[in-house]
């Protein structure tokens, strides 16, 4: 019996941090088989748009769009001339995924329906910063009025097939 208090709050504080972990949003590249943790900047959602995947644009309609900003630090070292300077280098992906118009638990397949946008790097071509999803899914979870949970994978490509894929999870807020 005079054990049975500590053993509760002790239960109680394993499930609170337990919760806390498992819904904590991580997003993951993935590169050459290795997972890489990105930053999450933000993940917001809007309602009554309709995505325009060839410039990454919403428009009106009667879907929800899915912006999620993700940093990838260190990505590697970029030198300039003669390794004399050198910087740390920084890509900024932001993803975008339309979903139904009413949010319920369910996997989604968003192939053809995604896109990832490359920001800064304005020294490249507007259609290599554009990646296209070819393959992948958004998993909805714990849906409520101004915010759910999703679980997002997909393999994006390119118009010069370069690649990128992702693996994560995210809490997704209602943008007014």
């Amino acid at each position: 019996m005079k054990y049975r208090l500590p053993v509760i709050i002790l239960l109680t504080c394993l499930s609170i941090i337990a919760c806390r972990h498992r819904l904590k949003p991580k997003m993951y590249q993935i590169n050459e088989g290795r997972e890489v943790l990105m930053t999450t900047n933000e993940s917001y959602y809007y309602k009554n748009l309709h995505l325009l995947l060839d410039s990454a644009t919403m428009i009106p309609g009667e879907n929800i769009v899915l912006v999620a900003s993700h940093t990838l630090d260190d990505t590697g070292r970029t030198y300039i001339t003669g390794n004399v300077i050198s910087f740390d280098e920084k890509n900024t992906y932001r993803l975008y995924v339309e979903l139904p118009a009413q949010l319920q638990r369910d996997s989604l397949d968003i192939a053809g329906k995604s896109v990832c946008r490359l920001a800064g790097k304005y020294d490249l071509a507007n259609e290599m910063r554009t990646y296209i999803c070819r393959k992948g899914f958004a998993l909805i979870d714990s849906v409520r009025t101004k915010w759910f949970y999703a679980a997002l994978s997909g393999f994006y490509v390119n118009a010069v097939n370069d690649t990128l894929q992702f693996r994560g999870d995210l809490k997704v807020r209602l943008q007014k």
